[in-house]
């Protein structure tokens, strides 16, 4: 906004008829003419922000630019923009920055351009090292600030687009987002769990092949203790998962249809229902439950 515009129409601000407008001073609608066209458009501020990026500034500009720049790309038409003001691998480069801060603003704004957007989805597959540089930080990222970014960044682009679930696949991703979705060590947090969550399930409902990698002998049992979670987000998560896994492959629901399994799953329904919030996780269990009759 800016600040200058903001008060000549809070101190000129007219309220009568159209008719009989005041008079005004005329340097003052030059001033006015004059910041009207100083005004920068979004594509400009977008430019000058990822310039702010590519300078060796502070880290917190960096970080702040980019922070920036998310309110920007929120908008689908500046999200389709950004390539064409090729501002995609400037983004991409501060993933691999020094600072926690600067890498996951980086893979916040790549999310935010990818969120609801085929285009950009797309255009992000396209691109020859954005989702590389995504898995390279699934596997190596140790800052739980900064996987839950990249979490959001690839659910974004997997979201509702098989060509996304397939890269994902291929490149070996699922046991490391078991991995993720089922840790409960030091660092890890309720957020990077439900992420980790949400992907796997985009993956094996586009990709029913997957259904077998994610839920083995070895897996299931990992999995299973996230339905008693103190956090709600990651119970209601790994029950739609589980549906998902069960739906339609034999092989997962024969896992899944062990009496200790659904003994799990009885408990998680009679402990959800007990929640103001549980209702909607209470329906997911009973329908995963409904699929192995007694």
């Amino acid at each position: 906004m800016d600040v200058g515009l903001l008060k000549f129409c809070l101190r000129h601000g007219y309220v009568g008829s159209a008719n009989h407008a005041p008079e005004r001073d005329p340097a003052d609608y030059r001033w006015l003419r004059e910041a009207f066209e100083n005004l920068e458009d979004d594509a400009r501020q977008m430019i000058r922000l990822l310039g702010t990026t590519a300078e060796a500034g502070s880290d917190d500009a960096v970080a702040g630019a980019l922070e920036q720049l998310v309110y920007f790309v929120e908008d689908v038409d500046n999200a389709n923009d950004l390539p064409k003001i090729n501002g995609v691998d400037p983004v991409v480069e501060q993933l691999k920055h020094r600072a926690a801060l600067v890498r996951a603003n980086a893979a916040w704004v790549l999310a935010a351009v990818a969120h609801n957007n085929p285009e950009a989805q797309n255009g992000l597959l396209q691109h020859g090292a954005a989702v590389p540089e995504l898995l390279r930080l699934l596997n190596e990222e140790q800052d739980s600030s900064v996987m839950a970014k990249v979490l959001g960044a690839v659910s974004a682009i997997v979201a509702n687009n098989r060509t996304g679930c397939e890269r994902v696949v291929q490149a070996g991703a699922v046991p490391r987002l078991l991995s993720l979705a089922t840790s409960t060590s030091q660092g890890s947090t309720a957020n990077t769990q439900t992420r980790a969550l949400m992907i796997l399930k985009h993956l094996v409902g586009a990709l029913p092949a997957a259904k077998g990698t994610a839920c083995t002998e070895a897996s299931l049992p990992a999995l299973l203790p996230c339905l008693e979670s103190a956090s709600g987000d990651v119970v209601a998560r790994t029950a739609e998962l589980l549906l998902e896994l069960a739906n339609g492959n034999p092989q997962v629901a024969t896992l899944i249809a062990k009496p200790a399994t659904l003994e799990v799953i009885r408990k998680a329904v009679a402990v959800q229902k007990k929640q103001e919030t549980g209702q909607q996780v209470v329906e997911t269990l009973t329908a995963l439950l409904n699929m192995f009759p007694k």
